[in-house]
């Protein structure tokens, strides 16, 4: 959920990252999907970085908003947003959004130690369209990654990288 925005939308995961690109949450068919977790992924954002994926859809919904983090100031307007689980709210606190394509590090899952994940949130950082200045507790913190299409080139994405922080837990 990102307030003001029109991000409000379950998210799934299933055994591939195909089928909730022309699926819906209910399963029917729709040319929207669903905003999906990388099938690679732990569930409950127990990766150090978990990547979720919506379309960017002309009527504006799904991940549509993503790419006006583009702008500062839809960022200075925007810097949080929220997941909602059965017994636990995360805060996504923004730290970066850039055009990047499939290659980028942002899509690896498992990044496979603390020094990796320092190299990993300064390269970010650095190609963001903004300066959050969000600290990141590479040791601790755990990341999500949200990524729609973008149309800069051929394949561009845009990203938006977030820390989680537990807001609360029913457990």
């Amino acid at each position: 959920y990102a307030p003001a925005t029109p991000i409000d939308y379950p998210v799934v995961q299933c055994r591939n990252n195909s089928y909730y690109l022309d699926h819906m949450f209910n399963k029917k068919v729709n040319k929207a999907g669903t905003l999906f977790i990388d099938y690679r992924n732990l569930p409950e954002f127990k990766d150090p970085n978990t990547l979720i994926y919506g379309h960017h859809m002309r009527d504006s919904s799904m991940f549509h908003s993503l790419t006006d983090y583009e702008s500062r100031g839809f960022y200075e307007a925007h810097p949080w947003m929220l997941a909602v689980q059965e017994d636990e709210i995360l805060l996504i606190e923004i730290f970066a959004g850039y055009v990047t394509d499939g290659r980028d590090h942002c899509y690896d899952i498992a990044l496979s130690d603390e020094t990796d994940m320092r190299e990993f949130v300064a390269a970010v950082k650095e190609k963001s369209n903004f300066d959050a200045h969000v600290e990141i507790d590479c040791a601790r913190d755990h990341l999500v990654t949200l990524s729609t299409c973008a149309y800069n080139f051929e394949n561009a994405r845009y990203v938006v990288i977030g820390r989680l922080v537990t807001m609360w837990e029913g457990k």
